[in-house]
């Protein structure tokens, strides 16, 4: 006899399946697993006829069962946000229309888009008004409350001021601050502080040597180098985006998976910085 893992199953039993991992209506149900079958995560049924006069019925891929469980999970952390659950499902590897993925991104990158001037002229003056603003607000992610912890306000202003200015393509100054230091750190080292990268100067995968160097001058020259590349460059993320084929997101996607301290990196970056980053649209 098959398994359920073989069968092709009915509503009914996607239903039951959920219910016994404990994710129960409302937060799933049979209207929502037609729309997430419209929104195209989840895979096109199958239709059964059930005899003369008896009507039809559904049947989807055994792989459903997995995609199902994981926009459930995804869900939780993201509720209503049907972008980021779409992200989410191809970043694990799912397989979804890439258009639709690159919409998804698109989407996610709105907010940011439209709170940095992207077409400045001036870069390091808009990041430095940026940063002044930033300042004016409450700082609640982790990465925020590490900015607290700094020894004065020159260095939040300073670092919130690299920040942005990776943020809008700019290349702050990592070299011509590496030997001379704001308090008792390099601006090299008060963003790997902020950013709780520390960890990838000392880890290793394997005989793979940590991602980041422990020597101030080799960090500071390194950073620079990432920074040259727009390694976290708003505008050019959006215009790699708008070009990448579905083979180059592809090996994206694999790259990072291997790549544990750009994920590390990118989490840092992405829910602390850029969460003070949205507060500031309410600033007038």
């Amino acid at each position: 006899m098959s398994t359920m893992e073989e069968q092709w199953l009915t509503v009914d039993q996607l239903l039951a399946l959920a219910a016994a991992r404990g994710f129960h209506p409302p937060e799933i149900t049979a209207r929502k697993i037609e729309r997430w079958r419209k929104e195209h995560v989840l895979p096109r049924p199958r239709r059964i006829s059930l005899g003369r006069g008896q009507g039809m019925r559904s049947e989807y891929p055994p792989e459903t069962a997995k995609i199902l469980l994981a926009i459930c999970r995804l869900r939780r952390r993201f509720q209503h946000d049907l972008d980021a659950i779409r992200f989410g499902l191809w970043y694990e590897g799912y397989r979804l229309p890439i258009d639709e993925v690159k919409r998804s991104m698109e989407q996610l990158l709105t907010p940011f888009s439209r709170l940095l001037p992207l077409d400045a002229t001036d870069p390091l003056a808009a990041a430095e008004q940026l940063a002044s603003r930033a300042q004016s607000k409450p700082l609640r992610s982790s990465s925020g409350q590490r900015l607290k912890q700094l020894r004065n306000s020159d260095e939040v202003d300073t670092m919130l001021t690299a920040i942005f200015q990776l943020a809008l393509g700019d290349v702050p100054g990592f070299t011509a601050h590496a030997e001379e230091e704001l308090g008792e750190r390099s601006l090299a080292e008060l963003f790997v502080d902020v950013l709780g990268l520390n960890r990838a100067q000392t880890d290793r995968i394997g005989e793979v040597k940590p991602w980041l160097p422990q020597d101030n001058g080799q960090l500071a020259r390194q950073l620079e180098d990432m920074a040259a590349g727009q390694f976290l460059s708003l505008p050019a993320l959006l215009q790699t985006l708008k070009e990448a084929s579905a083979e180059q997101l592809t090996q994206a996607r694999i790259d990072l998976t291997r790549l544990r301290g750009f994920k590390r990196a990118a989490k840092a970056y992405g829910r602390g910085i850029w969460a003070e980053c949205l507060r500031l649209r309410s600033v007038p």
